[in-house]
């Protein structure tokens, strides 16, 4: 995968294979049980199904539908992709993004934070891995801040 360009320098995306997502959701669809499994090799995609109105982050293998439009705004590029696929629903559901989620940065030398649902941060450790989820801009906050807020799981990159 390589980074798209984009009139924001702030803004950066991994460019990335429809095919790929596809292929993955449809081995999902056919495995010998029809329960809803992680999928950590989706983590950063958009998904939607092709019937429905939501949207949804994966996010460390589980699919977490996103609130709102001023939410999906606010944590992802402009140009952003939002892959459809009937099989989606085959992916573990896991708690939604919560309404308002930010992406922050404390003003000491911490990385990045994505704050989700049960107000924890979760840290988001290289370049990759925040391209690979389409991630806007961070906002930089006072350390003092990101300090006060525990900590949640890491927000992994993708499995392959």
């Amino acid at each position: 995968m390589t980074t798209a360009a984009t009139t924001n320098p702030q803004e950066a995306k991994m460019t990335d294979n429809p095919q790929e997502v596809r292929q993955a959701l449809s081995r999902l669809a056919t495995r010998a049980t029809p329960d809803p499994a992680p999928a950590p090799e989706l983590n950063g995609y958009l998904l939607k199904h092709p019937e429905k109105p939501e949207i949804y982050l994966v996010l460390n293998g589980l699919r977490r539908h996103l609130p709102d439009v001023a939410t999906v705004n606010g944590l992802f590029v402009t140009n952003r992709t939002v892959h459809e696929d009937f099989h989606i629903d085959f992916i573990t559901k896991g708690d939604p993004v919560e309404t308002g989620a930010t992406l922050v940065k404390g003003d000491g030398a911490d990385p990045w934070y994505l704050l989700v649902g049960g107000k924890k941060k979760m840290w988001i450790r290289d370049e990759t891995t925040f391209a690979q989820y389409q991630f806007r801009a961070v906002t930089k906050v006072a350390q003092i801040l990101v300090n006060s807020i525990p900590d949640g799981d890491n927000v992994q990159g993708r499995a392959k």
